[in-house]
């Protein structure tokens, strides 16, 4: 689907019963998170998705990893729409998304070590996070937890993400995107 008009349409019809925002904790209870996650919260208790402002959705950019479950779910919607009617505005935010949306496996694990960028911590921590990574997915850990953050889909939302990540990968050649749609999101 390269019609984003279209593809916004379908995220409504796939997402349209969902409730409004309604848990206590949007954080992942392994996570230390970030307070504007629940600063961001607070203020959508009893809205529905497509009711998310952008600017809502703008100060969540950095914290998709972070959110629990329930709050992914939630909010998935809303990003995938965002990233769909202004792209651009959305930013590094599909990456984040696109990456939440994407199982693991060795060949991050891979990328991880031999990452040569800037990195905001410590060589020893680096390598410290990059064996925990691997251990996660050795262990297939870290597949579980992608599977029950997205367990709660239904199949015509499975089907839709499929479709954003479709879209994302024909209109804007996104590797990361055809990375996701092959690992997980074609076979379901």
């Amino acid at each position: 689907m390269t019609d984003p008009a279209a593809l916004v349409l379908a995220i409504d019809a796939a997402f349209a019963a969902d409730p409004p925002w309604d848990e206590e904790t949007p954080i992942r209870p392994d996570s230390a998170g970030d307070p504007r996650i629940e600063h961001t919260f607070r203020g959508l208790r009893g809205v529905r998705w497509r009711d998310v402002p952008f600017e809502a959705l703008d100060a969540l950019r950095s914290s998709i990893p972070f959110l629990s479950n329930a709050a992914f779910r939630f909010a998935l919607p809303a990003f995938m729409t965002y990233g769909t009617t202004d792209p651009a505005r959305a930013g590094n935010l599909l990456a984040d998304l696109v990456l939440t949306l994407t199982p693991p496996d060795n060949a991050d694990v891979s990328q991880l070590e031999h990452f040569t960028g800037p990195r905001p911590i410590t060589d020893a921590e680096w390598m410290a996070l990059v064996e925990s990574r691997r251990m996660a997915v050795t262990s297939g850990t870290a597949y579980r937890e992608f599977a029950d953050r997205v367990a709660g889909l239904t199949g015509d939302q499975h089907a839709t993400v499929s479709s954003f990540l479709e879209y994302l990968r024909d209109v804007d050649f996104d590797e990361a995107a055809a990375t996701a749609l092959q690992r997980y999101w074609t076979s379901c």
